[in-house]
């Protein structure tokens, strides 16, 4: 049985997904239908952006994914409602939230080059350019990706201690119900 915190952050995290994707339904019929002169330039940017955030939310929202890092190890485990329809699913959507993580931050530092391209040297980028900016964002994030998918040990140790790790921290009797994704780096020894 799961603690009343992490109940609560359930409750919190999926009020805060249905939100999210209410507001960008608004967001992107403003933005395709209603988009005056003066957004033009931002429509191609914008429509990419919040459909990054729809696909991000779509994968936080049945995951509820939990991090657990500890000694080089890390643990991804999925305790939303995807846990119902097995294994693989929830594996699967683990691994997307741990992709879309990186590449939601990066778009960050897309949205300042494009508004100072556009702002201070006055030079508006063609639709195709925008998605360039956006390639670049995403093979920004794969080296995180790599490294966080890299190096498995598929050990009977380690699935003892990713168990054990995932009961302590979410202080549960058993893990039935819960799926997870670990992995253990391996650290480079320099003699």
């Amino acid at each position: 049985m799961t603690n009343a915190f992490l109940q609560a952050m359930a409750m919190n995290s999926i009020l805060a997904c249905f939100m999210s994707l209410l507001i960008n339904a608004i967001l992107i019929y403003m933005i395709w239908f209603h988009s005056t002169a003066d957004l033009k330039n931002y429509r191609t940017f914008f429509l990419i952006y919040t459909a990054i955030d729809v696909c991000f939310t779509a994968v936080i929202l049945p995951t509820h994914m939990i991090f657990i890092c500890h000694d080089r190890s890390i643990v991804l485990v999925a305790s939303g409602f995807i846990t119902y329809f097995g294994r693989r699913p929830s594996q699967f959507l683990a691994t997307a939230q741990m992709f879309f993580n990186p590449f939601s931050i990066a778009i960050i530092p897309c949205t300042y080059i494009y508004r100072y391209l556009l702002i201070c040297r006055n030079i508006r980028l063609r639709p195709r350019y925008i998605l360039l900016l956006f390639v670049g964002a995403f093979f920004v994030t794969l080296p995180f990706l790599f490294s966080s998918r890299s190096f498995p040990s598929a050990t009977s140790e380690n699935v003892v201690l990713f168990e054990k790790m995932i009961l302590s921290t979410l202080k549960l009797d058993n893990i039935e119900g819960y799926y997870y994704v670990g992995n253990s780096f391996v650290r480079k020894s320099t003699y």
